[in-house]
């Protein structure tokens, strides 16, 4: 089955963010749940975002100053919204920050999820973004797929 791997990466004069994407998939076999479908079906996923604080300043500057904003104003507001995004990421545990860069991670295989460090199931992956959980008794032959 396919593999996909997708780098992508978005240079300023202040740095260079970098995503990456490795996606290994496998021929569905026959499943009864959600879960078992994607636990059959992704044999491994591995994701790698890193984002230098002074490289998402230098583009949210460039972006208000299209919209209007003098110099020292857009970099002022700049400032704030990247740094609100780096505490909201790491307060829902996201990202990380460590020497100006704020990162995430995220591995996938043999049914088992790890975000950064923090090991998980695919019911407590899908419930940390407020997913619905499948329920492991519903059938998805009959294309209904009980939560």
């Amino acid at each position: 089955m396919p593999t996909f791997l997708e780098p992508l990466s978005w240079k300023n004069s202040q740095g260079e963010s970098n995503f990456t994407l490795v996606l290994a998939l496998t021929a569905p076999s026959h499943a009864g749940s959600l879960d078992q479908l994607i636990t059959r079906s992704i044999k491994k996923l591995d994701a790698h975002l890193t984002i230098p604080l002074t490289m998402a300043t230098e583009t949210t500057t460039q972006a208000a100053r299209l919209q209007g904003y003098n110099a020292e104003d857009a970099r002022k507001l700049a400032q704030q919204q990247v740094q609100g995004l780096a505490t909201m990421s790491q307060m829902f545990k996201l990202a990380t920050q460590k020497d100006n860069v704020i990162s995430s991670n995220l591995h996938y295989a043999d049914s088992q999820f790890d975000l950064n460090g923090s090991k998980m199931s695919l019911q407590e992956f899908m419930s940390m973004f407020g997913l619905p959980v499948p329920n492991r008794d519903c059938n998805l032959n009959g294309v209904s797929a009980c939560f």
